[in-house]
C-alpha cells in the first residue's frame, strides 16, 4: 500500500487538522496510507517515526529547523523516492525531489530562469541557497501558467502541490494527498478540486460561506442581512452579530445603526493628524528638538547626513590618497555608507558588530582615515591612539529651520595601526575601551 509520511514542525497545534485531512483523503482513497507527525514526535517517539519512514513512498515536511532532528531525518529519508520539503533547514530542503525535479541541481529540460534559481542550491554559500529557494517560492507559482504541461511536468506538479500546501486548510491538504496519489502513486482518485485560496487577512462568520477581505465588506453584508431579514433557506432571521466576544460587549440588535459618518470623519482626521506629526518628526524636524537639546538620540541621528557627506567628500578631495572612512558606531557607519553609496565605510567601536567581521588588516594598515563621531558615540583617546598623528576635531553642526539638532565631529588620522590580523577587533588586546553603557569614553 502506497504510504505518505507528513512531519510538520512548529505546528503541533495543526497536527489535528492534518490528521483530519488524512482521514478525509483516505475515505475517498482507501488504498492510500498516510502517517502524520509533528516535530515533537521526533523527540518523543522516534522509533515510531522511523518505522513509518521505512518503505514509505512520499516524505513531506515543513518548518523543520532543529539541527539534530534535521540530521536524523536526512539519514532516514534520502532514499525515499519522493521528497517534498518546504520552509525548513537548507540541509533538509536540498533533498527535495519530485520525479525529474530536483532542488540543488540543474535538471535538463528546465526553463533557463528556473535553472538559474535552482543552481543557487549548488552554491557553497548559505545565503545563496536560501535566496534561491525563497526566490523560487516567490516566482514559481507565477511561472505555472507559462510552463508547458508536457515539457516539465514534474516542475508543474511541484508548484501545484506547493499551492495546495501554502493555501492551508484541511480541504486543501486532502486535495494535495489526492494529487500525489493520482499523479505519482498509481492510484485512481477521480476529480480533484483546485486549491481554495485563503486571504492573508480576513474575517469569518458562521453564516457566511467564504471570507470577508475587509471590515467594510463584512459590515456591508451584515447591514444587508439586517434589512432583508435573512429570509433565505425559509428560516427566520434572528439577528447576525459582528464577531465580538459576548463576555465583554453587549449584543448588537437588529435595530442598531451603522456608525455615524461624523464619527468616521473624526477618526480619519485624527489618524491623518498623527500620520502628519510622524512624517514631520522623522523627515523634516525632530519635534523633540523644539523642547530639549538632549534625548531622542535615535531620531536625531536620522538628520544631517547630506551635510556630513558633503564635508567628508570635501576633506577627501584635499588628501593625496583616498582615505579610509571610520565612524564610532554601526548605525552611523551604515547611514554614512548609504548616503555616500560607499560600502567601504567601517565602524570602529568596542561593541562587537558585523563590521568587526569585515575588518581587513592588510587594507587598513598604515593608511590615512577620516574619523566621524558625535556626542552619543564620541571619538575616544583609545581610538586616536591607533593613529600616528591626528588633526584637531572639526564640528559639523546640524540644524533644521534654525533649530539645533546635533553635532558631528570629524578629524583626520594618519598612519593607522590595524593590529596583527583580521581578528584584531575581536581580540582582548583591542585598544577601544568604553564604559559599561558603551556610549562614553572610559575615564582612567
Amino acid at each position: 500500500m502506497p504510504r505518505i509520511v507528513l512531519i510538520a514542525g512548529f505546528e503541533s497545534f495543526n497536527a489535528g487538522l492534518y490528521r483530519q485531512a488524512a482521514e478525509l483523503a483516505q475515505s475517498r482513497c482507501p488504498e492510500l496510507e498516510i502517517w502524520v507527525f509533528s516535530d515533537r514526535d521526533l523527540a518523543a517517539k522516534p522509533e515510531v517515526v522511523e518505522t513509518a519512514l521505512e518503505g514509505s513512498d512520499v516524505f513531506f515536511a515543513s518548518l523543520l529547523f532543529d539541527y539534530d532532528q534535521v540530521m536524523w531525518l536526512r539519514e532516514r529519508v534520502q532514499d525515499i523516492p519522493i521528497r517534498l520539503i518546504f520552509e525548513s533547514a537548507l540541509e533538509l530542503m536540498a533533498l527535495t525531489q519530485l520525479g525529474k525535479f530536483v532542488i540543488g541541481e540543474k535538471p535538463k529540460g528546465m526553463p533557463k530562469p528556473v535553472q538559474f534559481i535552482l543552481s543557487k542550491f549548488g552554491s557553497g554559500k548559505e545565503e545563496d541557497k536560501l535566496a534561491g529557494y525563497l526566490s523560487f517560492l516567490k516566482v514559481g507559482p507565477k511561472l505555472l501558467k507559462f510552463i508547458p504541461a508536457r515539457k516539465v511536468q514534474d516542475l508543474r506538479n511541484w508548484l501545484v502541490i506547493y499551492g495546495y500546501w501554502n493555501a492551508g486548510g484541511s480541504d486543501n491538504v486532502s486535495a494535495m494527498f489526492w494529487y500525489l496519489a493520482e499523479k505519482y502513486l498509481g492510484l485512481t482518485v477521480g476529480e480533484i478540486p483546485e486549491a481554495t485560496e485563503t486571504p492573508n487577512v480576513g474575517l469569518l462568520h458562521p453564516d457566511y460561506d467564504g471570507y470577508f477581505e475587509s471590515p467594510r465588506e463584512y459590515l456591508e453584508w451584515y447591514w444587508g442581512k439586517q434589512k432583508t431579514g435573512d429570509r433565505n433557506q425559509n428560516s427566520e432571521f434572528k439577528g447576525v452579530h459582528p464577531p465580538i466576544h459576548p463576555s465583554t460587549h453587549p449584543p448588537i440588535h437588529p435595530s442598531t445603526h451603522p456608525p455615524s459618518s461624523r464619527l468616521l470623519l473624526h477618526t480619519q482626521l485624527y489618524g491623518l493628524l498623527i500620520a502628519t506629526i510622524l512624517v514631520i518628526h522623522y523627515s523634516l524636524l525632530p519635534l523633540s528638538a523644539l523642547f530639549s537639546d538632549a534625548g531622542d538620540l535615535d531620531t536625531r541621528m536620522l538628520f544631517g547626513w547630506s551635510q556630513v557627506a558633503a564635508k567628508i567628500e570635501e576633506k577627501s578631495a584635499d588628501l593625496r590618497d583616498e582615505p579610509l572612512l571610520f565612524t564610532t558606531d554601526y548605525r552611523s557607519a551604515s547611514a554614512l555608507a548609504y548616503q555616500l553609496n560607499n560600502p567601504t565605510v567601517m565602524a570602529l567601536s568596542s561593541r562587537i558588530d558585523q563590521f568587526d567581521f569585515w575588518y581587513d588588516q592588510n587594507q587598513f594598515q598604515g593608511k590615512t582615515a577620516l574619523i566621524l563621531g558625535d556626542d552619543w558615540h564620541p571619538i575616544c583617546p583609545e581610538l586616536l591612539s591607533q593613529f600616528e598623528q591626528t588633526s584637531p576635531l572639526e564640528t559639523i553642526s546640524v540644524t533644521r529651520f534654525g533649530v539645533w539638532i546635533k553635532n558631528y565631529y570629524l578629524l583626520i588620522g594618519s598612519g593607522f595601526n590595524a593590529g596583527p590580523d583580521d581578528q584584531f577587533p575581536l581580540s582582548k588586546n583591542y585598544p577601544l575601551t568604553y564604559s559599561q553603557d558603551g556610549e562614553t569614553c572610559l575615564k582612567k
